[in-house]
């Protein structure tokens, strides 16, 4: 599986400019040798941005998140939201 790290070192640039190339930034300005080199490398490397979404892969019925607060009594009776 190739990183966007990988491409970095053998295009030679930072991997903070191989997102940006890949994910077409128009803010970013970079020499058209530079991103063409990127954009081959990525190419030859079968590289996929959908393989490298973060998060469960697949629904987990285990997972949650709670979070639970409690202040003092006279501080609670004087929030406005009580």
């Amino acid at each position: 599986m190739t990183s966007i790290r990988n491409i970095a070192k053998i295009a030679g640039v930072s991997p903070a400019s191989v997102s940006r190339i890949l994910n077409n930034d128009p803010t970013f300005h970079i020499n058209e040798a530079a991103r063409g080199r990127v954009i081959e490398i990525a190419r030859k490397l079968n590289y996929n941005k959908a393989d490298k979404k973060r998060g469960p892969k697949q629904p987990d019925s285990f997972l949650s998140v709670a979070l639970v607060m409690r202040y003092g009594n006279m501080r609670e009776f004087n929030a406005p939201t009580f």
